[in-house]
């Protein structure tokens, strides 16, 4: 019997640098997730924002929130930075 292929969907892909697990969907925080995931204030928050330094934010009506990946993308970037 030959084995077929099946195509991996798109949501499923690793794109990460773990092979063999697959990525989550994103989803969107709150500031309050936020401040917790980055150990850090929302004035920071704020004053980053402002100097293009982090992840922007998404007004979804009158709801603000983040894209949880980019916030671990910048978690990630701010640690290798401190490792350099």
């Amino acid at each position: 019997m030959a084995s077929t292929l099946v195509p991996v969907p798109p949501i499923l892909a690793t794109t990460r640098s773990t092979p063999g697990i697959p990525e989550a969907p994103d989803t969107l925080i709150p500031l309050r997730e936020v401040c917790r995931r980055a150990g850090i204030a929302r004035q920071t928050i704020d004053r980053l924002e402002r100097r293009r330094k982090f992840p922007r934010r998404i007004k979804i009506g009158k709801a603000t929130r983040w894209s949880a990946r980019a916030i671990q993308a910048w978690i990630d970037e701010q640690i290798a930075a401190s490792e350099r």
